[in-house]
């Protein structure tokens, strides 16, 4: 995965370039460890064909243990994109009529035979009707940095370390 402005993104600056992907290693999977296994989620994304691609399938499936054995089904509608442009995928799922023993997630996907070449994805949404600890970012505060600290929006990494200065002959 690559951020990138090598194309016009869907909005904003930049752009996801999913590359070097295998079917069974999954397009892009997103972990959803705060909803309610009770909840409703509604998923969307905006997909465009890589450069020299006239067209492609995508879809979106969950992933995710029910009873103990793994279900990966599509659960929104196949979408072709041809050519040069942006087309928005859909998908929902009600977790509430399955019994999860496994952290839900969706994965965004290609429909090639087992091929998945070089796309781009661009603003992804996942809501829930259900206020959980990873969607309820009306309650969302900052969490504190300390000092020496990068503003790294995944992780926080320190900004220097220091160098040992007495070391032994």
């Amino acid at each position: 995965f690559y951020c990138t402005d090598e194309i016009v993104p869907h909005s904003g600056k930049q752009s996801m370039l999913v590359t070097g992907r295998g079917y069974y290693d999954s397009t892009i999977t997103i972990m959803l460890p705060g909803v309610n296994p009770k909840s409703k989620i509604e998923v969307s994304c905006w997909v465009h064909n890589a450069p020299g691609v006239l067209e492609e399938t995508y879809y979106i499936r969950d992933f995710f243990k029910v009873n103990g054995k793994l279900r990966c089904h599509r659960i929104g509608d196949f979408v072709t994109v041809k050519g040069d442009e942006w087309v928005k995928v859909t998908a929902s799922v009600d977790l509430s009529q399955l019994e999860l023993t496994d952290t839900p997630a969706i994965q965004i996907m290609t429909y090639d035979n087992g091929e998945i070449g070089p796309f781009y994805v661009d603003d992804i949404v996942v809501t829930s009707d259900m206020p959980g600890e990873s969607y309820d970012d009306m309650n969302y505060v900052e969490p504190e940095r300390g000092e020496g600290l990068s503003d790294t929006a995944y992780r926080y990494v320190p900004k220097y370390t220091p160098v040992q200065q007495d070391i032994p002959s």
